[in-house]
């Protein structure tokens, strides 16, 4: 009896834990990126089955398109971030200039995102949309390649970390989708889906809430 009730809870923490999930705004774009990537792997893998493989593909540039509006707010802690880095002076070493160009980076690219997102939807149909895309992609290049380089300096720090290696992990599948974007590669649409889905994963395991709601199982165990 105690085995079901338990199970019972767990269920209810794990339903809770992911409608905590999604309510934020950084969980239901992983959410999202997750499906838009997994799809693209999934039409690739079914490419035989034309019909199938047409709906995976424009599943794939919905949710993509959808995602955009779920990232209108992040512009403000990036400028937050860059302006208590620059309350701290010009930067004098090299770790800190890398982390000025990475906040930086990740500006533009919202700025592009956004502005990707108003042109493709007609409200400012006068500014060029590859431009502005194309400038997007090559700021999260850029950005990408700084968070590389400190995941490398972490590693060396903490030596065995499990968090730096996944974040490691997260920033060169995302790498995979940026150089293709880029066109500096040119990668398969099924290698494309795989980085992208692998790295929404791992972001979605991380900012999974660590703490549910509902009261812990372990008290209920205990009766």
């Amino acid at each position: 009896m105690k085995r079901v009730r338990s199970r019972g809870l767990t269920f209810a923490a794990a339903t809770a834990n992911f409608q905590q999930l999604v309510r934020s705004t950084d969980g239901l774009d992983m959410l999202s990126k997750a499906i838009q990537y997994i799809s693209l792997l999934l039409s690739w893998l079914l490419m035989a089955n034309f019909a199938l493989n047409k709906s995976l593909i424009n599943l794939s540039r919905n949710v993509s398109m959808a995602r955009s509006w779920m990232r209108l707010g992040r512009l403000v802690p990036e400028f937050v971030t860059l302006e208590e880095m620059m309350s701290k002076g010009i930067p004098s070493n090299p770790k800190r200039g890398l982390d000025l160009v990475r906040v930086l980076s990740n500006i533009v690219y919202f700025i592009c995102d956004h502005l990707y997102w108003l042109i493709s939807s007609g409200v400012i149909p006068f500014l060029s949309i590859d431009f502005w895309g194309d400038l997007g992609c090559w700021a999260w290049l850029v950005g990408l390649v700084c968070a590389l380089v400190f995941d490398v300096f972490a590693l060396g720090k903490s030596g065995d970390s499990q968090d730096v290696y996944l974040d490691i992990i997260r920033h060169g599948a995302d790498l995979i989708v940026a150089l293709d974007a880029t066109r500096m590669a040119s990668f398969s649409e099924g290698l494309i889906g795989l980085g992208g889905g692998t790295a929404a994963v791992i972001t979605l395991w991380r900012i999974w809430p660590k703490s549910s709601p509902i009261s812990s199982a372990g008290s209920l165990k205990s009766e």
